[in-house]
């Protein structure tokens, strides 16, 4: 549909067929655009879908034209397991919907979460990496390697600053937190503290564990009586690191959960916290189930500009009022 620019009529998208955007050109010809190849759109005139799976990079999306709005769905990566598997599981990330406000033919860029590493059952000196985005490594494990430890899931997010960038962190839109790696007890979920074995019982929330990412603050790494066996406390955009032996990364998030503490190098180090998420208004948050994989998906409907009345027009050609 045409708009008035000094005399002539700007190519605007109007249709889509078979993953093309059709547009109309100058002189009134329609021009076909092929969608990227990792969007779709099934129905002419309908939402199209891109979809963007984990890389360990950075990806990017660009707004098209009369795009104001975009629904983003992302999943959180999971954290890492122990070295036995036998301990309880591994931290669950988040699963987040919602609608953002964009700017029309602006760049915004993804992130898509790793998962935590799993136990590298190697040397004293070995830790689980944390998952890309944000997760924090495990503590390292014992000479044998018979207990190394889980890495803290990495986020998933869209932003509008490229990473690496000034104020990248702060111009996140939506985030999908990661869960903590687990230790010798499991990881906390996304938004929940890691949790520690006792002597009998079901594991539950200690001094030792990793805490959780909150809206505004990094998860408190979990606290043993010496510094070293203490996990770092997690930061904006980033999981906190185990403790040495033994105990599990915090997942990244809008905010990272603290690493587990190991409680004096015995088999009961704790696991580390998840990170936080960050919700659009009106926007929902769940725990993805078991083993889902990290993903962001960005929907848009191609929006429409009224045509000018049509007494003002000759062919591809309007003039003004």
């Amino acid at each position: 549909m045409p708009t008035r620019v000094r005399g002539i009529i700007r190519p605007i998208a109007i249709a889509s067929v078979s993953g093309l955007a059709i547009s109309l050109g100058i002189l009134g010809a329609p021009v076909a655009t092929a969608l990227p190849a990792n969007c779709a759109q099934p129905v002419a005139d309908g939402p199209v879908t891109c979809s963007y799976v984990f890389t360990g990079a950075e990806q990017t999306f660009e707004v098209p034209a009369n795009v104001t709005q975009l629904r983003i769905e992302a999943v959180g990566g999971q954290g890492g397991n122990a070295y036995s598997k036998l301990y309880g599981g591994r931290g669950f990330p988040a699963h987040v919907v919602g609608n953002v406000a964009v700017n029309p033919e602006s760049t915004v860029y993804v992130l898509v979460a790793g998962r935590g590493q799993e136990a590298r059952g190697g040397s004293n000196a070995d830790r689980a990496l944390g998952g890309f985005n944000g997760g924090g490594a495990s503590g390292p494990g014992s000479s044998s390697g018979c207990c190394d430890r889980g890495g803290g899931g990495g986020a998933s997010d869209v932003r509008t600053v490229s990473s690496g960038l000034p104020g990248s962190l702060e111009s996140r839109l939506l985030v999908a937190a990661g869960g903590g790696g687990e230790g010798s007890s499991p990881g906390g979920a996304a938004g929940e503290d890691g949790l520690q074995f006792q002597a009998a019982g079901p594991p539950i929330v200690t001094g030792n564990s990793g805490r959780a990412g909150t809206a505004t603050a990094g998860g408190a790494g979990g606290r043993q009586g010496q510094d070293v066996f203490s996990g770092s406390p997690g930061a904006l955009g980033q999981g906190g690191d185990a403790g040495n032996f033994l105990g599990g990364g915090g997942g990244g998030g809008l905010y990272g959960g603290g690493g587990g503490a190991s409680a004096n190098g015995n088999l009961q180090s704790a696991g580390g916290g998840g990170g936080s998420s960050l919700v659009p208004t009106g926007g929902t948050f769940e725990l993805a189930a078991a083993d889902t994989p990290a993903i962001v998906t960005i929907t848009y409907q191609v929006g429409s500009t009224p045509p000018p009345p049509a007494s003002n027009c000759f062919g591809s050609v309007c003039l003004p009022n």
